[in-house]
């Protein structure tokens, strides 16, 4: 029982790692920067990058662009670097944190900033089938075969 549990995690790891992959690969380095200094907008409210594309676009004397104009580096993903869709192992790694729901908000706004109202639908999916039954359904069984 507890390996058809587990069984589901994986298949809903796999789904929407691919899911978020496709929807976020590399959306999340883009920046409001200012094309003369390299220098980045940060959010007062998080101190993170002010992240910009979909509907959220950057105020005036900055461009929405995804590396240093300067040295032509790719600008880092949120919490330095660990909140990604680049490639599935940090993808896992950020559908991992959001399903304990530690953070989880923090990572919605920031892909709601780079692609707009569109993610509801991956979020909200995530969080009611993942985050509550699948989280309750393994507790339920680890607690009947304990018991």
């Amino acid at each position: 029982m507890l390996f058809n549990v587990l069984a589901l995690w994986m298949l809903v790891f796999v789904l929407f790692g691919i899911v978020g992959m496709q929807l976020w690969m590399g959306q999340l380095h883009n920046c409001c920067t200012d094309m003369t200094t390299g220098a980045r907008l940060l959010d007062e409210a998080t101190m993170q990058a002010m992240r910009c594309g979909g509907e959220k676009s950057c105020p005036a004397g900055y461009e929405c662009y995804e590396k240093n104009p300067l040295t032509d580096e790719y600008w880092k993903n949120p919490n330095a670097g660990t909140t990604s869709f680049d490639n599935y192992g940090w993808s896992v790694v950020t559908l991992f944190q959001s399903m304990t729901m530690e953070g989880w908000v923090a990572i919605n706004f920031f892909t709601w900033d780079v692609m707009s109202v569109g993610c509801i639908a991956y979020w909200l999916t995530l969080m009611l089938f993942c985050a509550y039954f699948v989280v309750s359904l393994a507790t339920a069984v680890v607690y009947s075969n304990f018991r």
